[in-house]
């Protein structure tokens, strides 16, 4: 296949890998905002971006382990960015950096990686759907802020400590005019008050926005 090969609909589900990093087919449905009966269609689609080749796929396929409660039935497929669809989405401008793989592939963190990305994909249709309400300036991936954390020195501590948020969201209102820059911690075990306390102490008292991100209070 070369690339003036792709169909809209592949060209459509390679720029979403770019923004979710990882997905599901029906992720990238409710995403592209297909019909729930197209979701075997858009999975022929991507199927077509997975050659055997390896320097040939635009889509890589993970199969997630299964939850641990679950003792039948099978995992779906998620999709991520193959070698040649990084290579495509590079030519096209996009800001993909160099090729590598995420690493996500246990249970706990896959299933973290997706809680994550439902979190995003309801912030992006949010914005979609009240145009005139609300607008998303910014939004700072999980996987960029695990290659890229925030050095901050607490008073209560002697060295600089990292600060990586799951998500990092920066929202627009229009009545009243006002940003919104939102630290996303998504928790799918318990999390003890202490630890809770001191992310969020770190966050609230180290950082604040900036109109390019977030930058350490001096």
């Amino acid at each position: 296949m070369q690339d003036s090969d792709l169909t809209l609909r592949q060209k459509q589900a390679l720029e979403a890998l770019f923004i979710f990093k990882q997905a599901t087919a029906d992720l990238l449905l409710r995403y592209l905002r297909l019909s729930p009966n197209s979701l075997r269609h858009l999975q022929k689609q991507l199927s077509l971006l997975h050659p055997p080749e390896e320097k040939d796929r635009y889509v890589e396929f993970i199969i997630p382990p299964k939850p641990r409660e679950s003792r039948f039935g099978s995992s779906p497929y998620v999709y991520t960015l193959g070698r040649r669809g990084h290579r495509y989405l590079k030519k096209q401008g996009f800001p993909v950096g160099r090729y590598r793989t995420d690493g996500v592939q246990e249970e706990i963190p896959f299933r973290h990686r997706l809680a994550v990305n439902e979190f995003l994909l309801n912030a992006l249709l949010l914005t979609e759907d009240h145009p005139q309400d609300i607008q998303l300036l910014t939004h700072l991936h999980e996987q960029y802020w695990n290659g890229n954390p925030l050095k901050v020195q607490l008073p209560e501590e002697e060295k600089p400590v990292g600060l990586s948020p799951d998500l990092l969201l920066a929202f627009e209102t229009y009545s009243p005019l006002n940003q919104h820059w939102l630290p996303v911690e998504i928790n799918l075990s318990r999390e003890w008050e202490k630890d809770w306390e001191k992310k969020s102490s770190r966050t609230a008292t180290a950082c604040r926005p900036t109109s390019s991100g977030w930058e350490q209070i001096s």
